[in-house]
């Protein structure tokens, strides 16, 4: 009996694989191979990634997660750059008491020769007097002390960044300005460029009535002495000290403050506080420019001065073509409308732009006698 053998056809799969004309009633002699694909799912094609519909919510929720989160962050910068500006004034509290304990007197707040003219030169600072106090002998070291301030020998310190001045809270710090006014401004290049600062001495209350009588001025200080109903009681601890007198002979100029003569209470009197302003950047604090109100101010009974604004302190009532009081401003670029000071007991305390006036004034008085209402 004769075998008939047939060879075995391919059933068009081998390994996964399927033979192009398998189906053929013979092997062919080339073939293909295609890989077994699986099955699709959900119709004739697969869907991967996000519609535009749910993009769009997610990055819905992105952005309310942010507008919620971006207050917190605002806030807690805020009491950051707060707590900075504190710690700097305290720094300065401490260096004008240790001045005090060991010179036996307050620094002026400026120092001249002579009460006329206004744009006199000056030979001191409150600011410069105390850097030894605040470890920053190689800034004191720059100070020539044979001629003033404004002499281009001392450029290089009233040019000088001193962190301890400024505020983290003010702006542009980085940025040299020239003066509005005084003997600082009339320099030639470079020597009118002055380095920014954030805080002033408290040289006392001002005239309300009489614009530019103010202790920080040498030509207007006169008008205050003489005056009977204020007198050396609205001095601050810290004020313009003349030499001598030339316009007047009826009274003679004070000296410096002592710790003792602070009578209404080291701790409701008020050293130095901040300022700073949105306009107007010429009249911005300046640590080294003891010019008037440059690094000094006042107290006045108006609230406008207690706005981090000059332009919009010009712009609101007061005393008729008077701008002085504006000038001797005090604000910050803190939140809550508030800024900072340091007593003459060494502590920071902030006060609030909606303070009572009369209160806040109270408060610039080494010995007004007042009634003594805490802030």
């Amino acid at each position: 009996m004769t075998l008939k053998t047939t060879s075995a056809r391919p059933r068009g799969r081998l390994l996964g694989f399927s033979y192009v004309g398998a189906a053929s009633g013979h092997r062919p002699t080339g073939w293909s191979a295609q890989p077994n694909r699986p099955p699709r799912l959900g119709g004739p094609t697969s869907r991967h990634g996000f519609t535009l519909v749910e993009l769009l919510v997610v990055i819905a929720i992105i952005g309310i997660l942010v507008a919620l989160l971006l207050p917190a962050i605002q806030a807690a910068r805020d009491a950051a750059r707060r707590a900075q500006c504190s710690n700097n004034l305290k720094q300065i509290g401490l260096a004008i008491l240790n001045y005090e304990s060991t010179k036996k007197k307050f620094p002026a707040g400026r120092r001249v020769k002579l009460d006329t003219p206004q744009d006199i030169p000056s030979w001191s600072t409150w600011t410069i007097d105390i850097l030894p106090y605040m470890e920053e002998n190689g800034v004191y070291s720059l100070w020539d002390q044979t001629v003033t301030l404004e002499d281009p020998k001392n450029t290089k310190i009233k040019q000088t960044r001193i962190e301890a001045y400024l505020c983290p809270s003010d702006e542009e710090t980085n940025v040299l300005v020239v003066p509005e006014t005084g003997p600082g401004a009339a320099l030639a290049p470079p020597n009118n460029l002055y380095q920014p600062g954030s805080y002033r001495a408290n040289s006392g209350s001002g005239s309300d009535a009489h614009c530019g009588s103010y202790w920080d001025n040498n030509l207007g200080m006169a008008y205050l002495i003489l005056d009977p109903y204020t007198g050396l009681k609205t001095r601050g601890p810290i004020y313009t000290v003349v030499e001598r007198f030339t316009t007047t002979t009826a009274a003679a100029p004070p000296a410096e403050v002592q710790l003792k003569q602070v009578t209404d209470g080291t701790s409701k009197t008020r050293l130095a506080g901040e300022y700073m302003t949105r306009t107007n950047p010429r009249r911005r604090t300046l640590w080294a420019y003891p010019y008037t109100s440059y690094n000094q101010s006042s107290g006045i009974p108006e609230s406008r001065t207690l706005l981090p604004d000059y332009a919009l302190c010009n712009s609101l009532p007061g005393p008729a073509g008077c701008n002085e009081h504006c000038k001797r401003a005090w604000g910050s670029f803190h939140g809550g409308g508030i800024f900072q000071n340091v007593f003459c007991d060494g502590a920071v305390r902030a006060i609030s732009d909606s303070v009572d006036m009369d209160v806040f004034v109270a408060t610039c008085t080494i010995a007004g006698q007042e009634s003594g209402e805490s802030l």
